[in-house]
């Protein structure tokens, strides 16, 4: 079974560097246009279904972007790794995220986010053997995405409109 991940389009807190966690910002006409950019691509792969998260910015990408029958599912297990009282900060300060009191400022640990989307992942491969799904997200949770598929936890962060495809039989278990 294959999956793609997309990202959802621009938010003005994208352009101005601030970490958007779960706070729920809508695209900006920039996002718009890169949701809509995306259609064509979306449609080359005929979804059965798109999974998005419900957070506004994911959302609407979600609705811009998909074709005109594909049904769209809203789950809570897709919303961005929450960062709590940090939200709206200078993104720069992200290298040092680990120095802060997580539980203090509540944050959402790497640990449990990747743990979060893989319950969700094998609960997706279960329910939907045979269906061709895209999933609409944010940049953390994609990294999730390709942590669970890859065993790579890397920096390698989607761009804003951009679809990128995974496989379960490929999948490195780690």
């Amino acid at each position: 079974m294959k999956i793609c991940v997309m990202r959802h389009g621009q938010t003005d807190w994208n352009v101005q560097k601030k970490l958007q966690g779960q706070s729920d910002i809508e695209l900006n006409e920039e996002g718009r246009k890169q949701a809509l950019a995306a259609k064509g691509k979306v449609k080359q792969y005929h979804f059965d279904l798109i999974i998005s998260s419900p957070l506004s910015r994911a959302k609407e990408t979600a609705e811009l972007a998909k074709e005109e029958n594909t049904p769209i599912i809203y789950s809570e297990s897709l919303v961005e790794r929450g960062f709590g009282k940090l939200e709206g900060l200078d993104l720069n300060l992200l290298s040092e995220i680990e120095s802060y009191d997580m539980t203090k400022n509540k944050v959402e640990s790497t640990e449990h986010l990747c743990q979060r989307i893989a319950n969700f992942l094998d609960e997706l491969q279960e329910t939907y053997k045979d269906k061709k799904i895209l999933l609409v997200t944010h940049g953390g949770t994609a990294k999730a995405i390709q942590y669970y598929f890859t065993g790579i936890l890397g920096s390698a962060i989607l761009q804003n409109g951009e679809i990128r495809e995974y496989d379960y039989e490929t999948r490195k278990k780690g």
